[in-house]
């Protein structure tokens, strides 16, 4: 599942489909239809798609071998944002090659609409709550209330009370990989779904040499 294992680490890395395909040099179509599998992806692409997402071809090509046994979305995120956040406390990211990407700033609650595979469409008829809405949410256009966050949890199956406290890490600092990590633990781990043990699990993989 080389072609779903891009598409994983594009949105782990938060960058928008059109400037990856600037970044490499090719069409968001092209790169679209890399990512929906119907176009083979030749070395050269594979080496670009390396560097802009700064991930060796091996460690790219083991997450999909690991996507191929597992196909559970969240043990897959949960392998890249670990690969990022270990990386992070270990060395700089070397961006200076880099032209276009850079990391959008999404709503946690989008990352956990992701974790579900819901598209806005699909989570707006289960919740109730507007597309329009969703998508301000989810784009930091407009602040979340907590009705928004009772329909949302509820078609997500995750506590409200997480969600309020994830939203709250994305506000202290915490990154988008840290944010995957947890959420990622959360729908993997039926036992740890507190905050606390979210942090803990977290925790224990944030300073591995």
């Amino acid at each position: 599942m080389l072609n779903k294992t891009l598409k994983l680490i594009r949105i782990v890395k938060g960058y928008n489909i059109r400037l990856v395909s600037l970044e490499i040099g090719k069409t968001p179509q092209y790169i679209n239809r890399i990512e929906t599998g119907t176009l083979s992806i030749p070395q050269k692409v594979l080496e670009s798609f390396s560097l802009v997402y700064q991930m060796p071809i091996s460690k790219i090509e083991n997450i999909s071998l690991f996507y191929d046994k597992n196909d559970n979305i969240s043990s897959v995120i949960n392998e890249i944002s670990k690969y990022y956040i270990i990386k992070e406390q270990n060395e700089i990211f070397n961006t200076e090659a880099l032209k276009y990407v850079f990391e959008m700033p999404e709503s946690p609650l989008k990352l956990i609409r992701i974790m579900n595979e819901y598209t806005i469409k699909e989570a707006s008829k289960y919740s109730d709550v507007c597309i329009s809405t969703i998508n301000k949410v989810e784009q930091l256009m407009t602040n979340t209330t907590d009705r928004t966050i009772n329909k949302l949890s509820n078609v997500y199956n995750i506590q409200e009370n997480v969600v309020k406290e994830l939203i709250k890490k994305q506000n202290e600092g915490t990154s988008r990989a840290e944010l995957f990590y947890m959420i990622s633990n959360y729908y993997m781990n039926e036992n740890n779904r507190t905050i606390t043990s979210l942090e803990k699990s977290l925790g224990s993989i944030k300073y591995v040499k």
